[in-house]
């Protein structure tokens, strides 16, 4: 009896530690959770301190643009993904606004501030088109290559499989960010003109287009197919009218290959008919 007592006493001794040790799991785990809200809110802390508020409101784009992804696709919203954005944000802000100052000084490096073009009948600056198309062509593609590695690396924290998911999504993102792209280079180029009411908020209006980028370009996007289906017509319809063209092209050469190897084969049926008619021995004589 004592020895049954005993062991009573040594089971609830060990689950009074139990949960002593699960609520001292749970204070490190809260303890972690405002550290990494700490760590995430720090690095935008960090882009104002180095860049000013524009270059803040670009690293936030980042844990926001998470939150709305995670959201939209039902998956939980943890502290460490906000940190993992931040601190991706924070690395991506300096590229990208030194990618947008660099196509904003092309037109004076090439001399090409004051040229009038005529475009549709109209004559228009060409500096302002030089650095939408710039932004369009080249330096958006440029981000998007350094866009998902840094994501890659922050959210699996691992190089290993990163050149795959690369290879995957990069051409595939640039189709889905179209839009965001169009938007992004209009503003650009605005801005550069002087439009006075898009002028004064460039940055911010980046950053309103690194969240849509951010959302667009998410490998999750597959969930976003019948939710932005209005917006993405043009897309579905470009891609429906190059299946319809190639189809039609295809067709039409086969039935033009038809046409012409069925005319070759009669003609050579026919030819070879008349070649019997003509080889063959006239026989009127022979019975006389």
């Amino acid at each position: 009896m004592a020895d049954n007592r005993q062991q009573t006493e040594q089971q609830q001794a060990g689950q009074e530690e139990k949960k002593k040790a699960t609520g001292l799991e749970a204070l490190a785990k809260e303890g972690s959770e405002v550290g990494n809200i700490a760590l995430a809110t720090g690095t935008v802390g960090a882009s104002a301190f180095l860049g000013g508020s524009n270059a803040a409101v670009i690293t936030a784009s980042f844990p926001l643009g998470r939150i709305i992804v995670n959201t939209l696709a039902g998956k939980p919203i943890t502290a460490a993904n906000i940190r993992d954005d931040g601190l991706a944000g924070i690395i991506f802000t300096p590229a990208l606004i030194g990618g947008v100052k660099a196509i904003q000084s092309a037109p004076k490096y090439f001399g090409l501030e004051s040229v009038i073009t005529n475009t549709l009948g109209y004559s228009v600056p060409a500096a302002p088109l030089l650095v939408g198309g710039l932004n369009f062509f080249v330096l958006t593609p440029a981000l998007n290559a350094l866009f998902y590695p840094l994501l890659y690396l922050f959210h699996n924290k691992k190089f290993k499989g990163m050149g795959e998911d690369f290879k995957k999504n990069y051409l595939k993102s640039l189709a889905w960010t179209l839009p965001v792209n169009l938007f992004a280079s209009g503003v650009i180029g605005a801005a550069y003109a002087g439009v006075p009411f898009i002028a004064p908020y460039l940055l911010p209006a980046i950053a309103l287009a690194n969240i849509g980028y951010y959302i667009f370009a998410s490998p999750d996007i597959s969930y976003m197919k019948k939710l932005l289906s209005p917006v993405l017509v043009p897309y579905y319809l470009a891609k429906g009218g190059y299946k319809l063209a190639a189809g039609g092209l295809s067709l039409l050469y086969k039935g033009i290959k038809g046409f012409f190897t069925g005319l070759h084969d009669d003609g050579y049926s026919i030819n070879k008919a008349f070649k019997g008619v003509a080889t063959a021995p006239a026989g009127g004589g022979r019975g006389r």
